[in-house]
């Protein structure tokens, strides 16, 4: 097999690791969604395709995060290295806060759907994809958050949601 599939491992309630054998090639959207098992991706010795690092799966040179597993708690804390957050790289997870370093100039659809984001720290200009009011990227008040980001000028900054609403300090 050279690529997993969309949704291949979707929804196994009892997987809790995957290993990426060296003929992988691409991995398809939402193939790893709603897993809440699923503490470990792993790559095989030899793929040039994926990289790990503190078992969370990039592509093979680091600059797009492709997915931090769902059952990996604790602070997100996403390199420096990342130009991108691919497609559903967290769907699912329950993350409250996130900060989205500069470097990351491209979101991809959904990623963070499925999260009750509080609070996001991100830079200016950030491309956010946003296919559906319904599959909001940024998470349970993505689309607000998207308004008050957007509006505001695609301001780098600290947003916090609460009392219904998304406030941005500098």
């Amino acid at each position: 097999m050279t690529t997993i599939p969309n949704n291949l491992f979707g929804q196994w309630l009892g997987l809790t690791s995957v290993t990426l054998l060296p003929g992988v090639t691409s991995i398809g959207a939402n193939a790893f969604n709603s897993n809440p098992q699923l503490a470990a991706i792993n790559v095989s010795p030899g793929n040039p395709n994926f990289s790990l690092l503190d078992g969370v799966l990039f592509n093979g040179d680091g600059t797009v995060l492709i997915r931090w597993p769902v059952a990996r708690l604790g602070v997100v804390a996403i390199p420096p290295s990342v130009t991108t957050i691919g497609e559903s790289a967290f769907n699912g997870n329950q993350l409250t806060s996130i900060v989205i370093p500069a470097s990351v100039t491209s979101i991809g659809n959904q990623a963070f759907n499925n999260n009750p984001l509080a609070s996001i720290t991100i830079g200016s200009f950030v491309n956010i994809t946003q296919t559906s009011s319904f599959t909001p990227t940024m998470g349970t008040h993505g689309v607000a958050f998207l308004t008050a980001y957007s509006s505001g000028g695609w301001l780098p900054g600290t947003y916090t949601f609460a009392g219904g609403v998304w406030t941005r300090q500098p």
